[in-house]
C-alpha cells in the first residue's frame, strides 16, 4: 500500500507585530507534507526586517533595528 502525504499547510495565519528595538521571537508552524520541515527564505522572494533571522526550525528571532 502506498499512501501520499497530506498537502502541506502553513498553520500560522499571521505573524505578531514587532516593536523597534524590542526582542522578537515567534515560531512558524505547518502540518502535512512529508518528513521534517526546514524553514528558510528563498533568495529574491522575501526578506525579514533588519535584525531578525529565521532558524531552520521556523523560529524568527532577533531585535528589529530599522523601522519599515
Amino acid at each position: 500500500v502506498v499512501t501520499s502525504p497530506a498537502n502541506l499547510q502553513i498553520t500560522i495565519a499571521s505573524l505578531p507585530p514587532g516593536q523597534l528595538f524590542q526582542g522578537y521571537n515567534t515560531t512558524l508552524s505547518a502540518t502535512g507534507g512529508a518528513g521534517n520541515y526546514v524553514w528558510d527564505l528563498v533568495s529574491g522572494q522575501g526578506f525579514l526586517p533588519n535584525g531578525l533571522t529565521i532558524a531552520s526550525n521556523g523560529t524568527i528571532l532577533g531585535t528589529p533595528n530599522l523601522a519599515g
